[in-house]
């Protein structure tokens, strides 16, 4: 079943010239569903859900966002019939090769290129040239959260392939998100998961290094990806 997405509009502000998560302007409110169906503010404590949307039907850069001008080149493969795995939209492909980090990649406007979000806490997109056709997928039914912000700051990506090292304390974990604290912090979890324990209203994960104790640190918000209108 899919996750409930308690908020599912990301209006990014036009003029926007940096990349970091101040430049970006979120508007829309969490939504949560009370046990009699009516619908209510979300408590602050309640993980919040954002679909960003930074590609519109015609493939162009929606409002808010651009073509990131210093990370365009190369050339990937959009054409195996693969949902990226974080999309709540159809047609938002994953492409390879995995060093791309081409798993939330749009059709542009030009059938020889794709615009795919790297880095969900940017405002941009970046240009890549397409080897063959983009296949047409579905959403999944379970997508994965691309990004994640946690109550320490930290802010973590999906990782998109390669070989991990797994945690001393829990030799049997797998890495699932990475992040931006120093020292290649992780967020980890039993490989038959998805590291995140969305069994309470705000959602947790376990988070460290290769190294040293892992901690629990809470979920502030999650970012799934869709087509703007």
């Amino acid at each position: 079943m899919r996750r409930a997405i308690v908020a599912v509009l990301a209006l990014l502000a036009t003029g926007l010239t940096g990349c970091g998560m101040g430049d970006r302007v979120i508007t829309g409110t969490a939504i949560g569903v009370a046990e009699d169906g009516t619908k209510s503010d979300a408590h602050e404590r309640d993980t919040r859900t954002t679909v960003l949307e930074p590609v519109d039907a015609d493939g162009f850069p929606a409002r808010g966002w651009r073509v990131d001008p210093g990370r365009t080149g190369g050339s990937i493969d959009c054409s195996y019939p693969e949902s990226s795995p974080s999309a709540v939209s159809d047609d938002i492909v994953r492409c390879t090769p995995n060093a791309a980090a081409a798993d939330t990649c749009f059709a542009a406007d030009d059938p020889g290129q794709a615009l795919c979000l790297i880095d969900p806490f940017s405002n941009t997109v970046v240009e890549y040239a397409v080897a063959g056709a983009i296949a047409a997928v579905t959403a999944p039914a379970d997508p994965r959260p691309i990004g994640l912000v946690l109550d320490n700051g930290d802010k973590c990506r999906l990782r998109v392939g390669g070989a991990w090292s797994a945690p001393e304390s829990h030799p049997d974990y797998v890495g699932y998100y990475s992040c931006d604290a120093a020292g290649d912090a992780a967020i980890w979890g039993p490989p038959e998961g998805g590291g995140i324990d969305e069994s309470a209203s705000q959602w947790s994960v376990e988070y460290g290094w290769i190294t040293g104790q892992l901690t629990t640190q809470r979920v502030v918000e999650a970012f799934y990806t869709g087509r703007a209108e």
